[in-house]
């Protein structure tokens, strides 16, 4: 039994600290393994195509750092993860199983020397014995100077692979600035958004390093467009977490957790994610192997204590910047108002139809006219509703979503199929449609009133109070913020307001900046808040006009005679 399979058995029989995403892919493993002696089998294990690469990696060198020009020395989990990458085989064809992979490990776990070696495997090694010729490698990135970080890695593994090989240096040609092959077309390269060109490309490998900062898919989707004339290519993506839950990156690794669980049925993906479990204790050092698989090889222990010391004693930045970068946690950079696990505490399943004719207060908040627009009801507990709760509408300019998906890097487009936003014709907000819609809404629930900024109000407030629809003014300042504001803590943080499943109010929330004043009086802002957070802005409305309208019932005798005794 060699390094690769002892890590994959050890990871299925509790010997080592992991999660539980990659104690599931070693299981999928083993489960292949059986099922290849079936006769309908579509897949194969290559023994001499998985210890092909372990052999390769141990002629190859480091390229950056102290250990730079001494032979590479795999870990466990990097042999095991190459054994299925490259093993796998399709019964029907010969070529790879897996045509993407996706790695997700802390920082200072050597991800981007093993990329580098990587890249080098698929443009030398694979290229002399595999099908393809001529092998393009690409490095990708936002920018190119971010992608030329890891090309340079490559570049200096590849320089010491030439001065110790003969059969190396009679192929690769190596410039400052580019690599090359002798003979041939062959090459490696780095490009980002910002590169002249992105068509005419025919990657063999694809190489994404840091995924987690890229905005959109739109490098990613470039890669795998041009792959379709090679015969065998294969994605590569390696990265940390990041600070965007709702990032394209998150939502990839969402899917590949879904693979692995079975509720995806994907056989082309290899997901190898190195995180905690949902229920682990990050204050608890004994888990934090479970993010970092190369702990005292390349990460030491005595470091990730400096780093936790500073995450609990020195502010929510510190505190975000160790679970996400040494623990592989998905959580947001800022101070958040409430966090996101909080606020999923709160999301429970809504039964709209169990809400019409029911007692309910609105904001509608109107950005500008190519923007995003939001409407919010809040229904306050009555009878047939034992706990508040709120829902919400979103519209945007169609011809909008695009650079929204690009400003925002969140998942606008699945969130439109999904029916969570509407669009609207054009690229300016088309308020008739929003009339329309609001005063069909107004038909299903008994809306008490509306709260509007009316500092940025517009005709379509002035025809839905035509229409006799119970619009406000609503002030966007401390007297108006604070008591609402601090309600929508009390709720959420005691459990008590249901806001159902809306990923966009989620995304909202998670962006909220406060501002706070002498008194103590706090308001959500929006020059602060660099992202989203109309949502919250209308829930707050909303919520604030049942408050007013609660402590400003008057008396018994505005609509009743004095009674003379």
């Amino acid at each position: 039994m060699n390094i690769a399979e002892k890590y994959i058995h050890d990871a299925v029989n509790g010997r080592l600290i992991i999660g539980q995403d990659i104690r599931l892919q070693c299981e999928r493993h083993l489960r292949d393994l059986e099922a290849q002696k079936e006769k309908d089998s579509q897949y194969y294990f290559d023994t001499e195509a998985a210890e092909q690469v372990l052999r390769f990696a141990a002629v190859s060198y480091f390229g950056k750092g102290r250990l730079s020009g001494q032979n590479f020395k795999l870990e466990g989990w990097q042999a095991a993860l190459l054994w299925q990458v490259y093993g796998w085989k399709r019964r029907e064809t010969g070529t790879r199983k897996y045509k993407q992979v996706y790695v997700k490990v802390s920082r200072k776990n050597g991800k981007t020397e093993f990329l580098s070696l990587i890249g080098n495997y698929g443009f030398t090694n694979e290229a002399f014995k595999g099908p393809e010729r001529d092998p393009e490698i690409y490095w990708a990135a936002t920018k190119k100077d971010q992608a030329k970080y890891g090309w340079l890695i490559q570049k200096s593994q590849l320089g010491h692979m030439v001065k110790a090989s003969k059969k190396i240096a009679a192929y690769a040609k190596i410039l400052t600035h580019n690599i090359d092959t002798h003979k041939g077309t062959g090459f490696v390269r780095y490009l980002g958004k910002d590169s002249k060109t992105e068509d005419g490309l025919n990657p063999y490998y694809g190489l994404v390093d840091e995924y987690h900062e890229h905005p959109s898919n739109d490098m990613v989707n470039v890669l795998i467009s041009g792959m379709g004339a090679r015969i065998s290519p294969i994605l590569w993506i390696i990265t940390t977490a990041g600070f965007n839950p709702q990032s394209p990156c998150a939502q990839h690794e969402k899917r590949c957790k879904d693979i692995l669980k079975g509720a995806i049925d994907n056989d082309s993906i290899l997901p190898w994610i190195y995180d905690l479990d949902p229920d682990d204790d990050w204050h608890d050092e004994d888990n934090w192997p479970k993010a970092n698989p190369n702990l005292g090889v390349s990460v030491n222990m005595e470091f990730l204590r400096d780093q936790y010391r500073d995450a609990v004693t020195m502010g929510a930045d510190k505190e975000a910047n160790f679970l996400t970068k040494n623990l592989n946690k998905w959580v947001s950079s800022r101070i958040t108002f409430i966090k996101d696990a909080t606020y999923c505490e709160n999301m429970g399943e809504i039964d709209l139809n169990a809400l019409k004719g029911k007692i309910c207060y609105g904001g509608l908040d109107l950005a500008s006219v190519n923007d995003t627009n939001a409407f919010c009801l809040y229904f306050p507990e009555q009878d047939g509703l034992n706990k508040p709760c709120a829902i919400w509408w979103y519209w945007i300019p169609e011809d909008n979503v695009r650079d929204r998906v690009s400003k925002d890097a969140v998942p606008y487009l699945d969130w439109i199929n999904d029916g969570y936003i509407i669009t609207t014709p054009g690229n300016v907000t088309d308020y008739n449609i929003l009339k329309h819609e609001i005063m069909q809404i107004a038909e299903m629930y008994d809306i008490c009133s509306v709260g509007y900024d009316r500092w940025n109000s517009s005709q379509l407030v002035i025809d839905l109070l035509e229409e006799g629809l119970p619009f406000e003014k609503f002030g966007q300042g401390f007297g108006s913020m604070n008591a609402p504001t601090k309600e929508y803590q009390r709720l959420m943080l005691t459990n008590s307001i249901n806001v159902g499943k809306n990923p966009v109010s989620r995304w909202h929330n998670s962006n909220i900046e406060l501002d706070v004043n002498p008194a103590g009086d706090i308001k959500i802002t929006k020059a602060k808040s660099t992202e989203k957070v109309d949502g919250m802005i209308a829930l707050i409305m909303a919520m604030g006009e049942k408050m007013d309208k609660h402590n400003n019932q008057g008396s018994v005798y505005d609509d009743r005679d004095i009674i003379i005794l």
